[in-house]
């Protein structure tokens, strides 16, 4: 009885990340003509980024176009700048998180 159990609680985990994964592959599909029809000039706003536990990847699009998640992508895509409005601050243990324009004191 517990094995059954346990399997069906590791179950109903299992198909929440899977959910949430293709709520990310979803996202990169409604944003990706934005960021490939985009001029060297141009200045992308994207919405933030849905958040997937499973992946390793925590580094998701800020809200700062110079954070370096931010230019990597800019760059990838050949524009400007890329800034997700509203994505907020990026995760501790994201290389840059000191540099992040948020978490600068003046």
């Amino acid at each position: 009885m517990y094995c059954c159990l346990a399997a069906v609680i590791n179950f109903e985990l299992v198909a929440g990340e899977i959910k949430s994964l293709k709520n990310h592959y979803t996202y990169y599909q409604a944003v990706y003509p934005q960021l490939i029809s985009g001029n060297p000039e141009d200045k992308i706003l994207v919405a933030p980024e849905p958040k997937v536990s499973i992946l390793r990847w925590t580094c998701y699009l800020t809200d700062d176009g110079e954070y370096w998640t931010n230019r990597a992508v800019a760059r990838g895509f050949k524009v400007s700048s890329v800034e997700a409005e509203g994505g907020g601050a990026p995760e501790r243990k994201c290389g840059g998180y000191e540099s992040y324009k948020g978490n600068q004191s003046k």
